[in-house]
């Protein structure tokens, strides 16, 4: 399975629980790459309170218009994602959407073809618009 195929049927299935949306998106990039940009965030247990808190405390070291975005700029600032205008066919990729809240943002990951996953509130989606940031996270190269 695919790691885009293992987010997607996660993110469709939905749940109860209260799993942060940068873990989710965190999963995928670790399935793809191997890396893990929340690793610090493994064993915490998630409540609503501790995800704002903790995507309010990364959102203070990066840069754009949402919550979300400014999170994500902070991790691909740590990581050395690199700031993209579009998708790439075949490059493992996430962005942020704008939300109905315009200060939260939304979480995406694209399917290396044609279509970004996005899940929040328990629902999922794909899309075909670009979202308003995208950055393209290198794989680890083959040593």
């Amino acid at each position: 399975m695919t790691a885009f195929a293992s987010a997607f049927g996660r993110a469709a299935k939905g749940g109860t629980e209260c799993w942060p949306c940068l873990l989710w998106l965190a999963d995928f990039v670790l399935a793809e790459t191997g890396r893990d940009p929340a690793a610090e965030w493994r064993g915490i247990e998630w409540d609503e309170w501790t995800a704002d808190r903790e995507l309010a405390r990364l959102s203070l070291t990066g840069f754009g218009n949402t919550l979300v975005e400014r999170a994500l700029d902070a991790i691909a600032s740590r990581e050395g994602w690199i700031d993209a205008e579009g998708p790439q066919q075949g490059a493992t990729m996430v962005g942020c959407y704008r939300a109905n809240d315009p200060k939260l943002g939304v979480p995406a990951i694209f399917d290396g073809d044609q279509r970004w996953l996005v899940s929040y509130h328990r629902n999922a989606m794909l899309k075909r618009e670009t979202p308003a940031r995208v950055w393209e996270i290198p794989r680890l190269s083959a040593a």
